[in-house]
């Protein structure tokens, strides 16, 4: 739930947008520490696509597969040896990301397409694969969170999820359909 509150930032007062947490504290927006969650492999081979570029921008750990690293974090999409991983897996991926963005209110995360590029079978468009991995997060079940385990991802305030999974954080893709600088 958004409000405002009225704070003094060197002497002059403004009113500053703040998010109520779980934890029922609150912070305000702008003094959350952005983090770029991208579309990893469990090896951590940030190599290509979003995944090169937050290792570049955003301190993305090559080797590190999974989680929080520098100002970005790690859901993998894709195994050791570079093959697809199965969305029931992805899913257990999603669930441990919203429990840690749960936990941490001070962050705010900006979540890209993941698994819609260079983790997309063959097979499927790119809209298919995002109605499938729109699903994963929307019926996310983040245990000690929520009503009966279950939460609603579109009210989580600091899970910023794309356009194509039904958010409102527009990225900006190249022709491979990859996350890229703005």
């Amino acid at each position: 739930m958004s409000t405002e509150k009225e704070t003094s930032h060197g002497g002059d007062a403004t009113t500053v947008p703040t998010v109520e947490t779980s934890e029922e504290c609150t912070c305000p927006i702008q003094d959350r520490r952005i983090i770029w969650v991208f579309g990893s492999n469990l090896a951590g081979r940030h190599g290509a696509g979003y995944a090169l570029y937050c290792r570049i921008h955003h301190g993305a750990i090559y080797g590190q597969g999974i989680g929080l690293q520098g100002d970005s974090y790690g859901i993998p999409t894709k195994d050791r040896a570079l093959k697809l991983l199965s969305l029931e897996r992805i899913r257990e991926f999603v669930e441990d990301f919203i429990v840690f963005a749960l936990e941490h209110p001070e962050l705010e995360f900006n979540v890209s397409p993941i698994g819609c590029g260079l983790a997309r079978p063959p097979n499927q468009s790119r809209e298919e694969r995002a109605r499938d991995i729109r699903s994963l997060f929307e019926n996310v079940k983040a245990y000690g969170y929520g009503t009966n385990g279950h939460y609603d991802i579109h009210k989580i305030p600091n899970i910023n999820l794309p356009i194509e999974f039904g958010g409102t954080y527009k990225s900006v893709l190249d022709a491979n359909g990859e996350e890229t600088s703005r």
